[in-house]
């Protein structure tokens, strides 16, 4: 039997995650182009499409992704004596052609896109937009998808200085609490909220047509 020699071992390197942190960084300054497609007093629609990737020599086609914002005025925040109606976030996957078929499978994904950091930082653009045209008391979101989360979780602690005047904050399983509370108090869930607006007071959020 042939001497094989010692075994060799192999090593490989994770990112770490201060390497994963500068990545998002530095792509946030580099989003995709981006177009308003409605702009209303309670809703607000950007599209934008990732460039599909080669396989075979044969071009994919590009995926589309829909970024929304919709007030809720079911739902209310009493603050400095008056109602604030808080707004949902959401991104997903849109549109026909072969790629959008297969991200509808997982619409809320955007690992599979490879390049999860440039679709990020194309909605946050369309998220600075938004709050420039809007100036919204309180935004709320959710992460469906755990590449997601990771990337909430980095981006609520630069809410600061990525937009001024508002603060970002992650919610808790404690931060909920008995009654009629609107749905997104709780775990799994962010919030970006004008600075003077305290945390204890956005937790008050209620979720009712009867007021």
């Amino acid at each position: 039997m042939p001497y094989l020699g010692a075994p060799q071992i192999i090593n490989i390197t994770m990112p770490s995650f201060r390497e994963y942190c500068l990545s998002l960084d530095e792509s946030l300054d580099t989003p995709y182009p981006w177009t308003t497609t409605h702009a209303g007093s309670d809703n607000y629609r950007a599209m934008f499409e990732v460039p599909g990737t080669s396989k075979a020599g044969h071009p994919q086609t590009p995926l589309h992704y829909q970024v929304d914002f919709a007030k809720h005025t079911e739902q209310r925040i009493r603050w400095s004596g008056k109602d604030v109606h808080p707004w949902e976030f959401t991104f997903e996957a849109s549109g026909s052609g072969e790629a959008n078929k297969r991200a509808a499978n997982n619409p809320f994904g955007i690992t599979q896109t490879g390049h999860a950091f440039t679709v990020f930082a194309t909605v946050i653009a369309v998220m600075k937009a938004f709050i420039a045209h809007q100036h919204p008391s309180v935004i709320y979101f959710s992460a469906h998808e755990s590449s997601r989360a990771r990337l909430y979780d980095r981006f609520i602690t630069q809410v600061g200085a990525s937009v001024p005047g508002y603060v970002g904050h992650k919610l808790t399983a404690a931060m909920r609490r008995p009654g009629n509370v609107a749905p997104w108090i709780g775990p799994g869930n962010y919030v970006i909220a004008k600075q003077a607006i305290p945390l204890k007071t956005i937790l008050t959020a209620i979720d009712s047509d009867d007021y």
